[in-house]
């Protein structure tokens, strides 16, 4: 498993799981490659973290994996989240006129911020016909878009609901989950437990997904639809109250027979919102727990979501001035 290609990622500012030590020791990194390759400008580069297998509770294993001599789409993103004109500094350092002093706008990862900055990616499935809505190493993305909240969970929430075609879905219709063997248990059965305790029906293609999801003591129906029949396929989805497709399966289909394609390409096809990302799945349940109770009461009786605007809407100029409070 090589991934998902860094274009399709999400990406969060400040950090939200990384230790101050880790910064401290990507900041090292960047500096010395800088000097490496004696660079004036802009440039991205990726370093990947995993556990030391000789001294799994030591520090993590950090390796770059790439290093490119350009600016990247996270650029303006950066720069709007540490109210930083880095184009404006890039130039001068381009040029030599001009360059402003270093500044450790992360504060080495030990001061706290009081707000979050997630960007998440923007696809155009509905635009490629039969394309499979599936990520990997190529990159699939067509956009992004930015969002800021007080915590990750609710920036993560706010930015996901920004994109064109995804959505909540409405309380009370069905989740429809999909998986394979390579898919993590624990996940699958946060996202059928979540919803299932929010009042939504679960359904599954498939007794062993089944299975899964039912050892999480959630109640689960097993349908079989029609992947191959459009218009059967469409009265299946509307008569099960489909409203949302989470097909967490990880491994690539060889073709089109592939049920997990089918069903992923089934909700590109109906306007349905997908989640086809186990992370992404895991922080969109991690969001809606976190939202407070009673965020939609006036919307949508007792259930605790608000499929349009669930937390406060703020300005840019107000997060910023967060973090200039005492």
């Amino acid at each position: 498993d090589a991934g998902v290609h860094s274009g399709d990622a999400s990406l969060i500012l400040p950090p939200a799981s990384l230790a101050p030590e880790v910064m401290q020791r990507v900041r090292a990194i960047g500096d010395k490659v800088a000097d490496a390759f004696a660079i004036s400008g802009p440039f991205n580069m990726q370093i990947i973290m995993q556990k030391d297998p000789a001294n799994p509770d030591g520090p993590p294993l950090l390796k770059v994996i790439e290093c490119n001599l350009r600016a990247s789409r996270s650029f303006p993103f950066v720069s709007k989240v540490t109210d930083t004109n880095f184009v404006e500094a890039a130039t001068r350092a381009i040029v030599d006129e001009g360059v402003p002093e270093p500044q450790d706008l992360m504060q080495g990862g030990n001061v706290p911020w009081p707000y979050t900055a997630i960007k998440v990616p923007q696809f155009s499935w509905t635009r490629l016909a039969g394309a499979d809505p599936f990520l990997g190493v190529e990159m699939s993305s067509t956009g992004e878009v930015a969002c800021f909240g007080r915590t990750p969970a609710e920036a993560y929430l706010v930015s996901l609901l920004s994109t064109n075609g995804f959505r909540l879905p409405v309380p009370g219709k069905t989740v429809y989950i999909g998986m394979d063997d390579l898919s993590e248990p624990r996940i699958v059965q946060k996202v059928a437990s979540y919803f299932a305790g929010t009042g939504y029906p679960i359904m599954t293609d498939s007794e062993a997904s089944a299975k899964v999801i039912a050892e999480a003591n959630v109640d689960v129906k097993v349908v079989s639809l029609d992947y191959n029949n459009r218009r059967t396929l469409r009265d299946e989805v509307f008569g099960n109250d489909i409203d949302l497709v989470v097909n967490l399966a990880k491994r690539r289909p060889g073709d089109k027979n592939d049920t997990n394609y089918a069903m992923r390409r089934m909700a590109v096809d109906f306007g349905l919102p997908l989640v086809n990302d186990q992370r992404c799945a895991e922080m969109l349940i991690d969001a809606l727990e976190a939202l407070p109770k009673g965020a939609a009461v006036a919307e949508y009786g007792s259930q605790p979501l608000n499929m349009q605007t669930p937390v406060d809407v703020k300005t840019w100029k107000q997060y910023l001035d967060m973090r200039n409070v005492d």
